[in-house]
């Protein structure tokens, strides 16, 4: 715990600072009291966590990985790192890690605000693959925080997991009219692109992927441009052009490589007749 209620202000005022850049909403005077269950026994822990999440929400699972395995060291009892690091595990494939994680989560947070339990208890349910729950507790947080980009992302893409593609754009529909740059943000057509994927739409899918990937460029989001490029990939090839499917391959590889992301760097070098869509 705390040493000092020095240390306490400061956790206080620095878990509002991660709050705002996650763009997550503000605790009610109701539930500051549950919040402090949130906060990290370590300063550090907590600017770790922030970090990790701002790789997550590019989709830098690869870069995000080490910091909050940091974390997690310094505070063994950091749920919201647990849940983060769950997250990680599974975009990268290892499902038992991220089940680990995601159930110890869970069982830390039983004392939170609604706001921070109901986070931990989405991201369980996406990594056991448990969608009606997982749009419930999604579907609760985007109602609440209407203006929180991840959060309508989230309840899209378990819509969409969960064969509800129609609820998924509409979904999606709701977050363009976001103000300001969550509307036009490039994570938005992506998730539009992977609808269309996962649909069979490849010509709906190319121009979904293009305003991903050229606002993605952009703004330096290189495994997002990446991802919305192995999308249109896969679209070409669907419709019959292999050669603007295999340049655009590149093209996701090499922002791959410049990111540091050598798991998908790897699997674009053993696609062969089709390239296959990047799990995120």
């Amino acid at each position: 715990m705390w040493g000092s209620t020095a240390n306490r202000s400061s956790a206080t005022s620095l878990g509002a600072q991660v709050r705002s850049a996650l763009k997550l909403g503000e605790a009610d005077a109701e539930q500051k009291g549950y919040a402090q269950a949130a906060l990290p026994a370590s300063l550090d822990a907590t600017r770790l966590y922030a970090e990790g999440m701002i790789r997550l929400r590019r989709y830098d699972a690869t870069g995000a990985r080490p910091l909050l395995e940091r974390a997690v060291t310094l505070d063994p009892n950091y749920a919201l790192a647990h849940s983060a690091l769950g997250e990680v595990w599974a975009r990268l494939g290892y499902d038992q890690r991220a089940s680990e994680e995601a159930k110890r989560a869970a069982a830390l947070a039983i004392h939170f605000a609604d706001e921070d339990r109901l986070v931990i208890e989405g991201r369980q349910a996406e990594i056991t693959h448990n969608w009606p729950r997982a749009i419930q507790t999604y579907g609760k947080l985007h109602e609440a925080f209407a203006e929180n980009l991840d959060y309508g992302l989230k309840l899209a893409s378990a819509q969409s997991s969960s064969g509800n593609p129609q609820d998924a754009l509409q979904t999606l529909a709701v977050l363009r009219k976001l103000p300001g740059a969550a509307g036009d943000d490039p994570r938005i057509d992506l998730a539009i692109a992977e609808v269309y994927t996962a649909t069979s739409d490849s010509k709906s899918v190319l121009p979904a992927a293009q305003k991903a990937a050229d606002v993605a460029l952009k703004r330096g989001m290189k495994i997002v441009f990446a991802s919305a490029s192995t999308y249109q990939a896969h679209a070409f090839f669907s419709l019959g052009d292999p050669a603007k499917a295999q340049t655009t391959l590149e093209a996701a590889k090499q922002a791959y490589q410049e990111a540091g992301d050598k798991v998908s760097v790897a699997a674009r070098n053993d696609e062969r007749s089709q390239p296959a869509v990047r799990q995120r």
